[in-house]
């Protein structure tokens, strides 16, 4: 997608637009720190992550700040949208307006049940991710691929396989590319989720404390189920997830 001009590319695929914006302001911003860094100007109130990078030991190559900008996109993405998107307790919290503890909720098996299943099912991305293995050859199977070449899979087809899972339509990453706030991103799940759920029922399942209930509003499997192969977007003039609240 970057070897088309920008022009013609945002004519193209319309979530660029956005993101070519996005790429465009840390790119400022990224310059501006390595400007701030190499006047040795220490007035700034307070840094960012791009101050951190900059300063490292990583190969200048990596520091650059066309890299960093391009790393900047996932790296936002990994830390609002992943935990937004998948967002018992009557015994557990007795008080639904008390301030929720969050090795309380830790310890709730079915609600870590609903979120990891919330995680499984919030794509990052529909489209393939390429690795390269440079320094070993892979093995699968029977296969043997050599170094420098390009290996991907897309992530609905490992999430949604029905080989691992029996029904999976209706997990955080490991590794290298393992998310960097992965305790903050379950927190923000226990405490969201956890909190939601506590002072709202439902028709059918109500406590006697609970301050309202919720129902979905207009809203079918169409409105969940991923339409676009670069990112994980639902059909076009689908609403999203619609809720009513009732007291």
């Amino acid at each position: 997608m970057h070897a088309f001009p920008e022009s013609i590319a945002m004519s193209m695929f319309l979530e660029f637009s956005s993101l070519a914006i996005n790429i465009r302001q840390r790119l400022n911003e990224i310059r501006a720190v390595q400007r701030q860094l190499d006047a040795k100007d220490v007035s700034h109130d307070k840094e960012s992550i791009f101050h951190s990078l900059l300063q490292s030991d990583q190969p200048e190559i990596e520091k650059t700040p066309e890299r960093l900008a391009q790393e900047s996109v996932p790296l936002a993405g990994a830390g609002t949208y992943t935990a937004a998107w998948a967002m018992t307790l009557e015994v557990a919290l007795p008080n639904p307006l008390a301030h929720v503890a969050l090795g309380a909720l830790e310890q709730l098996p079915y609600l870590t049940a609903v979120i990891k299943e919330g995680l499984r099912l919030s794509l990052g991305l529909s489209s393939r991710l390429p690795r390269i293995m440079v320094d070993k050859i892979i093995k699968f199977q029977s296969w043997e691929i050599p170094t420098g070449v390009p290996v991907s899979m897309t992530i609905p087809l490992v999430h949604l396989n029905e080989k691992t899972f029996l029904t999976p339509a209706p997990s955080i990453l490991n590794g290298s590319r393992n998310c960097l706030g992965i305790n903050l991103a379950w927190a923000e799940l226990y405490i969201g989720i956890g909190t939601l759920l506590r002072r709202l029922g439902k028709l059918e399942v109500r406590g006697s404390s609970d301050l309202g209930r919720m129902e979905l509003f207009e809203t079918n499997v169409g409105d969940v189920e991923v339409a676009d192969g670069l990112f994980p977007l639902v059909k076009a003039g689908s609403k999203g997830v619609r809720v009513k609240l009732f007291k």
